[in-house]
């Protein structure tokens, strides 16, 4: 994979993710769900776009999050070298809480005034942590990597026994497609023609505004 499909995939899970301006998360949260075989070049990707000033550090450098001023052009990128339906690209940057309300956040302050973003996925933390909905949440993540039965079980945090004693259905529910062979192993990556995929990445977002809505509300109170 090229140097430029992976910083697009980088970008991909921190548009996800609403990772911009002062709304930031750590390095290595930011690659964890990176498939493993490229992950150490996906930390010298980010250090490239954080050089070339589309990513930005916090906290000495231990967080990173998108440039809000280049919104533009990570767009543009992201059409070139993606692999994202219209849809769905559309969704990453038309969101209720874009990056200029993100930036403006007053929860959870750092010491340095930024938002340091919870770990769990709304998905996951509202409907629980069953096997295939981690391995959608990978997916949801990285709409345009591809992922071996081993390093979506990897990325999930789950057994690779667990990836398989699910995969039928996991089919059947069309949430993957195979892509190609590495060696003697298929890869998959997330089905983005599917209506059940689309529904989730809509209520992954619903909830997203959902909960910061909450966040605001409590902090107002307070």
């Amino acid at each position: 994979m090229n140097p430029e499909r992976r910083k697009a995939i980088i970008m991909e899970k921190m548009l996800r993710r609403r990772q911009w301006g002062m709304s930031y998360r750590p390095v290595e949260e930011t690659v964890s769900s990176v498939p493993k075989r490229f992950r150490k070049e996906a930390l010298q990707d980010l250090e490239e776009l954080i050089r070339d000033g589309w990513v930005e550090r916090h906290k000495n450098g231990a967080c990173v999050s998108l440039d809000p001023s280049r919104k533009g052009k990570i767009r543009s990128f992201l059409e070139e070298h993606g692999n994202l339906e219209q849809w769905l690209l559309e969704a990453l940057f038309l969101n209720k809480n874009d990056c200029l309300k993100d930036s403006k956040m007053k929860t959870d302050l750092n010491p340095d005034g930024g938002v340091m973003r919870m770990e769990e996925n709304p998905l996951l933390s509202v409907f629980g942590t069953k096997a295939v909905l981690k391995i959608a949440d990978v997916l949801l993540t990285h709409p345009s990597a591809d992922y071996s039965k081993k390093e979506l079980a990897e990325a999930a945090g789950i057994s690779e026994a667990s990836v398989h004693r699910n995969w039928e259905a996991i089919e059947k529910a069309g949430l993957v497609r195979k892509t190609r062979s590495f060696g003697n192993t298929d890869l998959y990556a997330m089905e983005q023609d599917s209506k059940v995929m689309r529904k989730l990445f809509e209520l992954d977002q619903e909830l997203r505004d959902r909960l910061e809505e909450v966040e605001e509300q409590e902090e107002i109170v307070a």
